[in-house]
C-alpha cells in the first residue's frame, strides 16, 4: 500500500497479479497457515470487459467511473482463508468478486429483516466486493449502487449484528484488503466504532498484533496509516 500512482488501465492489467502476490506472500510467510485458497482468473480481453460493463451501464445495473469499472473486473474471484500459528486468535479472509459478478449476483449480499427499514433498503442496494464465507463470520463488504459517484462502501456482519458505512472508497478498500490480507475486523478501522466496547476488544487486540507483525512479514506495504486509525479508536 505504498504511495504509487497507477493509470486505470494499468490497474486493470495488474490487479490479478497483485491478488496472486497477496496469496503468495501469505504462503511464504513464516508461521502462517493457509486454510483455503482459490483464484479464478478472468479469461476476458479488455474489449470484452468494456462490452460487458457498457451492457451493465445500459441496463442501469452498474454505475462506476472508468477507473473503478476496470479495477474491479479482474480477477473474477480471489478467495483465501488463513490463520497465524504464532497467534491463535489472529487470522483473516478475503473473497474478492469481479464487478460483473457482483452486479449480476445481488444474492451475494444477504437480506436481514431485523434491520430497520431504511437500513434494509441500503443493504438491498449493495453489491458485494468482498465476502467472508469460509470463516463463518457471515460478513460482506459492498459498494452502494448510485447514479453518480462518489459511491459508498458498507460492511455488514450478521454474527456481530453490525452494519457500518466505511470511510473509504471502493479502490481504497481493495488496496487495504490486500495489505491487511483480510485480517478479521480490519474494516472497523474505517468505521465509526470504539474498540473499548467489550465486543470489539478482541478485534482491537488482534489488529494490534497484525500491525506489530505485518511490517516485517510484508515490508512492501505501509501500515502507518492503519496504526494511526487503530490508535484513534483505542
Amino acid at each position: 500500500m505504498k504511495d504509487r500512482e497507477r493509470a486505470p488501465m494499468q490497474d486493470a492489467y495488474d490487479l490479478e497479479g497483485r491478488c496472486l502476490r497477496a496469496v503468495q506472500e501469505l504462503r511464504a510467510a513464516a508461521n502462517v497457515r493457509l486454510e483455503y485458497e482459490y483464484i479464478s482468473p478472468s479469461a476476458a480481453t479488455p474489449e470484452e470487459v468494456d462490452l460487458a460493463l457498457r451492457d451493465l451501464d445500459a441496463n442501469r445495473q452498474l454505475h462506476l467511473e472508468s477507473a473503478l469499472r476496470h479495477q474491479f473486473f479482474v480477477p473474477r474471484e480471489a478467495h483465501v482463508l488463513w490463520e497465524s500459528e504464532d497467534h491463535p486468535t489472529l487470522g483473516g479472509e478475503f473473497q474478492l468478486h469481479s464487478t460483473v459478478d457482483s452486479a449480476s449476483h445481488p444474492e451475494y449480499v444477504p437480506e436481514d429483516v431485523n434491520l430497520k427499514p431504511r437500513r434494509q433498503k441500503i443493504l438491498s442496494e449493495l453489491r458485494a466486493i468482498d465476502s467472508l464465507s469460509q470463516s463463518g463470520i457471515g460478513a460482506v463488504a459492498g459498494v452502494r449502487l448510485a447514479t453518480e459517484p462518489p459511491f459508498e462502501m458498507w460492511y455488514y456482519s450478521k454474527t456481530e449484528h453490525m452494519f457500518q458505512k466505511l470511510n473509504l472508497s471502493p479502490s481504497e478498500y481493495l488496496e487495504t484488503v490486500l495489505a491487511t490480507k483480510g485480517t478479521t475486523g480490519w474494516q472497523y478501522l474505517f468505521a465509526d466504532v470504539d474498540f473499548k466496547n467489550s465486543w470489539l476488544e478482541e478485534v482491537g487486540s488482534n489488529l494490534q498484533t497484525m500491525l506489530a507483525t505485518f511490517p516485517a512479514l510484508f515490508p512492501e506495504y505501509d501500515y502507518e496509516p492503519l496504526r494511526a486509525r487503530l490508535e484513534a479508536r483505542l
